[in-house]
């Protein structure tokens, strides 16, 4: 059986949500769920929510805090490194290819972040090689 062991509750003039965070009484696995609330009974909003909410993994809730806490975030499509495997390319040229503004500062990116690509020096990036699949 979950219980629920946090709350975090939003309010606004469109009404009130919330995210239950609870754990399983025997195994100790902890799950979130997020869902809307009457705002009425903190009780019956937990239960409702624990029953009729979407769990949200820490993915998710991982990819909320990279959106909030990165300058510059772009998704890197497997396209557009399959297209680029290999090459050896001037920053602008990166920035141009991956879709940025051309005013981005290149380490901004989760390009140069998540080590997608390799600093050569003198304004050069390297592209890996695509992986065999």
């Amino acid at each position: 059986m979950m219980k629920p062991i946090h709350d975090i509750w939003f309010q606004s003039v469109g009404g009130s949500c919330g995210i239950i965070v609870a754990e399983n009484e025997l195994t100790g696995e902890r799950k979130a769920y997020i869902g809307v609330a009457s705002g009425l009974s903190i009780e019956h909003d937990t239960r409702m929510i624990m029953e009729l909410g979407t769990k949200v993994t820490v993915e998710r809730l991982k990819e909320v805090l990279e959106y909030l806490t990165a300058k510059v975030v772009q998704h890197v499509s497997p396209e557009l490194l399959r297209e680029h495997a290999g090459k050896i390319m001037a920053t602008k040229e990166v920035l141009e290819a991956f879709h940025y503004s051309p005013t981005t500062y290149i380490q901004d990116t989760v390009l140069v972040k998540e080590g997608i690509i390799t600093e050569l020096g003198n304004a050069r990036w390297q592209i890996p090689e695509r992986k065999p699949e």
